[in-house]
C-alpha cells in the first residue's frame, strides 16, 4: 500500500453544503467530510479518504465522545481531515510489512513484521488500513531481533492506541503481510 501522489490546496476553505442543521457534506483536499443529526442532543461525522475507494478516515463511532451539536460535528471532522492531510504530506521515512499483530498486557498493540524500505523510529506515524479505515497512530516502540535463519531482521513495533477497545479490536486483526508506510515525525 503506497500512501497516493497527490496535489491538493490545504489553504482552500472547507465549505458544508447540505441543510447545516440536520445533514451536511464538504468535499475538501480529495476528503469527503459529513456530518448528521441522528436524535436529539446527538450528532455523528465521518472523514472518508475519495482517492482511496472512499475509504474511512475517522468517524464518531471510533470515539466514545457524543457530539452535541452540528458545529462541533463538524469543527471534528475539519480538525480529523487536517491532521490527515498534514500526516499524508509529510516524508516518507520507510514501509513496513505487518505479519502480525498482540497485545502485550499492559503496553498495549504491537505489530511484528519486517522493515521493506527506509528506517523507522519511535515517534514516526505509521499507516495501515484494515477493512474499511485507515489508521494513523504514533509508533512508540522499535524492537529488531535477528533470526540467522531469516532474510529480513524481525522487528516489533509499539502502536499508540486510544483505548482498550482499539487494543482488542486491532489483536483481532489479521494483516496478511500488509505494506505499511510511515511517516517521519
Amino acid at each position: 500500500m503506497d500512501a497516493p501522489i497527490r496535489s491538493f490546496n490545504v489553504n482552500d476553505p472547507i465549505v458544508w453544503t447540505g441543510n447545516l442543521e440536520d445533514d451536511c457534506t464538504a468535499l475538501w483536499c480529495g476528503l469527503m467530510l459529513r456530518a448528521e443529526w441522528m436524535e436529539e442532543d446527538y450528532w455523528w461525522w465521518r472523514v472518508c479518504d475519495t482517492k482511496r475507494a472512499d475509504v474511512i478516515i475517522d468517524d464518531a463511532n471510533s470515539t466514545d465522545e457524543r457530539f452535541i451539536d452540528g458545529e462541533v460535528s463538524r469543527a471534528r471532522a475539519e480538525s480529523v481531515a487536517k491532521q490527515y492531510i498534514n500526516t499524508i504530506s509529510g516524508k516518507i521515512a520507510g514501509k513496513f510489512v505487518i505479519t502480525k499483530t498482540f497485545k502485550v498486557t499492559g503496553r498495549g498493540i504491537v505489530f511484528a513484521g519486517y522493515i521493506e524500505d527506509g528506517s523507522l523510529s519511535s515517534g514516526n506515524t505509521i499507516e495501515f488500513v484494515t477493512p474499511f479505515y485507515i489508521w494513523h497512530r504514533k509508533i512508540c516502540g522499535v524492537e529488531g531481533l535477528l533470526d540467522p535463519s531469516a532474510s529480513k531482521i524481525n522487528t516489533g513495533l509499539l502502536i499508540e492506541c486510544r483505548n482498550e477497545f482499539e487494543i482488542n479490536e486491532l489483536q483481532e486483526w489479521e494483516p496478511e503481510n500488509q505494506v505499511a508506510v510511515v511517516f517521519e515525525k
